[in-house]
């Protein structure tokens, strides 16, 4: 899978990026997301990598939902998933990298 890395900070770090950025140390939503390369990354992804994605049922509301990698690539292409309501597909995601290889994905609910 490509990835294009960046670091969602919070914080004092958040602030103090976003006052040498802006000259204001505001930071909206408490989040701010630093990506200054904007290079997409190759990644291996391993088999059996724990992934999910964030959910809108109508029984629980918005949640988290365990998926296979097959079908994340199918909510992140946008194409239909039957039996799975995405949230939002374009929402980011946190990965955890072991050596090379991805081990997990999990999106990020995004405000």
């Amino acid at each position: 899978m490509r990835f294009d890395p960046a670091l969602m900070l919070t914080g004092k770090t958040a602030a103090a990026l976003a006052k040498e950025l802006t000259g204001s140390p505001d930071v909206p939503n408490d989040y701010l997301v630093y990506d200054p390369e904007h290079r997409l990354l190759t990644f291996d992804v391993a088999a059996g990598a724990r992934a999910s994605v964030v959910t809108n049922e109508p029984s629980r509301g918005i949640g988290s939902t365990p998926v296979t990698v097959a079908r994340l690539a199918r909510v992140v292409a946008g194409r239909p998933t039957p039996g799975l309501r995405p949230f939002e597909p374009r929402n980011p995601f946190w990965i955890v990298v072991r050596g090379d290889r991805v081990v997990e994905l999990e999106q990020q609910y995004t405000p």
